[in-house]
Formats: structure tokens, sequence, C-alpha cells
């Protein structure tokens, strides 16, 4: 419907809405588990969608043309057929050849054919239109080959290869992996033999401090372990060194170390010669002061160092300060106004710094 407009412009239009498709009821055929669907008939998209098991094609979905369900297509049963293989004998076989529902029974081996020990012939499904696949049967010189499966170590391996008295002891697992090794025979001539049970050490991420993993890259299992981009954490500082585990657990980082901060404080101390009295200034922010002022008389051949030491000594045990921060300079001078009975005496103006 239109409705005119009420001055100079666009009139409105109104009644039409977009057709909403649904999923169809009947979806045999079909794997909908990673399916995505936008069923508004204009932006209408179906992602994820693919064939079921025992189907084969490409799936795909196609928009309706009313309200209802869309369209599926592309995926048709797999239906398989009796293979030509003469270790086989198939005249009391029943098949059902349809790959979803597949079953044979009734298969036995043909003349000159034997299963091994505990076996019986088995029949399994064909993955694509064509044979299905049977096993079990084999001739007396029937042998298995040694497979190439990484993981195991064969150096002490005793080997009984023929398929009807397989039998194979003294396989290991390799270095870098754990677990125990078992071993299962063939089913076909020359096919190699099954082992299992061995898998690969997995190392960890470890939680040591002072390491920042943000960029690492990490390849954890043993055989190919590989970490890079592992760097120091702030506050800390070096070259980081990994080292893989030796046992399933944390690999091993190194080489960054806390940084550490070194405040040292200047004690300097002054003495002037002065008139009697004393006098002290307050400390400034980059060192500590003291100003004293003093007369002080001694025997001329004083040693001016014994002043030093015993000064210097007083102003460590008062400031706190270590003896290489404290500086003690001392300074003589002859006092003139002795008399003239003490000129044998020496009067010294002490500066301490």
């Amino acid at each position: 419907a239109a409705t005119i407009c009420s001055e100079a412009g666009d009139y409105t239009l109104a009644g039409c809405d977009p057709i909403q498709c649904t999923r169809p009821t009947d979806v045999t055929g079909y794997d909908f588990d990673s399916a995505t669907e936008v069923l508004s008939a204009p932006e209408f998209a179906v992602t994820g969608l693919a064939c079921a098991l025992g189907y084969t094609g490409t799936a795909a979905a196609e928009v309706c043309a009313a309200a209802g369900a869309y369209t599926l297509s592309g995926c048709t049963i797999i239906t398989c057929t009796r293979p030509v293989d003469a270790a086989f004998e198939f005249g009391a076989v029943v098949e059902t050849l349809t790959a979803p529902d597949f079953a044979v029974t009734g298969i036995t081996c043909a003349a000159g054919f034997t299963a091994p020990a505990g076996e019986t012939p088995t029949a399994e499904a064909c993955t694509a239109p064509g044979p299905y696949i049977v096993k079990g049967c084999v001739t007396d010189t029937a042998a298995c080959t040694r497979p190439a499966t990484a993981g195991y170590v064969y150096d002490s391996a005793s080997e009984v290869l023929n398929i009807l008295t397989f039998v194979v002891t003294g396989v290991t697992c390799a270095a870098n992996y754990v677990g125990t090794a078992v071993v299962a025979t063939c089913t076909a001539d020359t096919d190699p033999y099954v082992v299992t049970g061995c898998e690969p050490i997995m190392c960890t991420r470890p939680t040591t401090a002072g390491f920042d993993f943000t960029a690492a890259a990490e390849v954890l299992a043993l055989p190919t372990f590989e970490v890079t981009g592992v760097a120091c954490a702030t506050g800390y500082t070096g070259t980081p060194v990994v080292t893989a585990c030796a046992a399933a657990g944390p690999y091993s980082v190194t080489g960054c170390s806390e940084t550490t901060t070194t405040t040292t404080t200047t004690t300097t101390t002054t003495t002037t010669a002065a008139s009697t009295g004393g006098s002290t200034t307050e400390p400034t922010p980059a060192s500590l002061v003291f100003n004293i002022t003093g007369s002080f008389a001694f025997e001329a051949d004083t040693d001016a160092t014994v002043v030093h030491d015993v000064v210097q000594q007083m102003l460590i045990t008062a400031s706190g300060q270590p003896m290489e921060d404290v500086f003690v300079t001392v300074t003589t001078t002859a006092a003139r106004r002795l008399a003239t009975r003490r000129l044998a005496m020496t009067s010294f103006a002490v500066s301490f710094i």
C-alpha cells in the first residue's frame, strides 16, 4: 500500500514484510551440527552444512520462494559394491550395501587362506561409492612388516612377522616419549603391524616470576620442543633462556634477575675555628651537615690524624652513615694570643668537612 505525502516529498509504502524460511523437517543425509542459518529471505544464508555419515557430495541450501521450508540438495547416499578378492568366499553372504545401514555377514576364507588365531573375516563399509573392505583371510606365507611410526624403538625387538604365528616383543618407547609400547598384528600381507601406547612428553608453561610470556610462541611436545618470544618482565633484566622439561611438567626459564637500586647518602661535617660557643645547621636533602665551633689547644707534636679519627668515629656513630660517606679534614693554625710562657704550646683551629 502507498500513503500520500502530507507535504512535498516521498509518499509512504507499507504492507510488505520479508519472507521467512524455516529448516526442512526431513534432513536425512545432512549434518547440521556446525550449521549457521539466516532465515530471512533477503539475507538468506546457511553455512557449515555438511553431508551426514554414509552420504557423499556437497551440501547446499536454497532460499524458499514463499514462507516455509528452504530446499536441501547435494548429498546422496553411498552404496557399496561387493569386492573381488580371491582370499574370501561370498557364497553364503548376506549384504545391506547402503552405507548408513551397511551390514555384511557370512563371509568365510577361501581355500588356501586362513584367518589368524582368534579372528574371523570382517567387512567394513566403503567411504565412497565402490567395493566394501574385507579383512582377516591370509595365506600361510602372509607376513606383516615393521612400522615406521614415530616414538618407538626396535633395537631390542624380537619379531615373528608371519600373520598366522605373529609375535613381536621388545618394542619400547623412544626418547622424549612416555608410555608402554603395545603391538598388534596386521591383517593383510605386507601391511605394517600396529604399535600404540607411546605418547610425546608434553611440557607446560611455567609460572616463574620475572618472565613475560605475552609474545611467546610455544611447541610443547618434546620431540619438536621450541619456545621463542619469552622476555624479562618489568622490573627484571637479563636474557631469558628456555630449557625443555625432562618429564611432563613446566619447562624452565632462567636469565632474568630483579633490578636493584642502590641509594648512597653522603654526610659532610664542617668545623671552623672561632670564639668559644657552638651552633648546628639543619640538614639539606643531599647531605647532613654539622657546623661545630670552638678553640682547641694541643701539644705541638700532637698528631692531627688522632683528631681526625676520633671526630670521624663520633660522627659515624651520631649519623648512622658508613665510614666511606663521612669526610673529616683537620686544619691547624697557631693561636697568637697565648702567653709567652705557653709558646711551647700550639693552638689548632680544626675544620671538619
